[in-house]
């Protein structure tokens, strides 16, 4: 089980690079590269081939909620 602040982050590819939002839309963090997106979704225990179908999604200009029922 990811915690609950875990559960309501928002992921999206912005021209810079990956922004998280909260689920009130408030942006908690940009990064330039995916692999600190990779780590959390490791450390949450998703398997690879979930990680890669987010970042896949989020790369072609959708978005997407890290939700383990989806996993």
């Amino acid at each position: 089980m990811i915690s609950d602040a875990l559960e309501k982050i928002i992921i999206k590819r912005v021209d810079i690079g990956y922004e998280l939002t909260g689920s009130d839309g408030v942006s908690i963090a940009v990064y330039l590269n995916w692999d600190p997106i990779e780590q959390m979704f490791r450390k949450a225990d998703f398997s690879t081939e979930y990680i890669e179908m987010r970042k896949a999604e989020i790369d072609r200009g959708g978005e997407t909620a890290i939700d383990e029922t989806e996993e």
